[in-house]
């Protein structure tokens, strides 16, 4: 695996946590500095609950906006 691979699978991973990357502000005459944000556990759940509550509401709308085997 390249490292511009193992970068791009590193995206998507932490994408899939809900962690995006930090803008970077640099005028190309400093070194890129990594920036990493580390959530205890209980940051962690209050996001999963979140997340859990967001796709409920999600696929409530889809249920209540599609009609029934009778119609209604």
């Amino acid at each position: 695996m390249t490292i511009s691979e193992h970068i791009h699978t590193l995206h998507k991973h932490l994408a899939s946590l809900g962690l995006q990357p930090v803008p970077i502000a640099n005028d190309g005459n400093q070194p890129e500095v990594f920036k990493v944000c580390f959530l205890n556990k209980f940051e962690m759940q209050r996001w999963k609950e979140l997340q859990a509550q967001k796709e409920s509401e999600t696929n409530h709308t889809i249920l209540q906006g599609h009609p029934g085997k009778d119609g209604y």
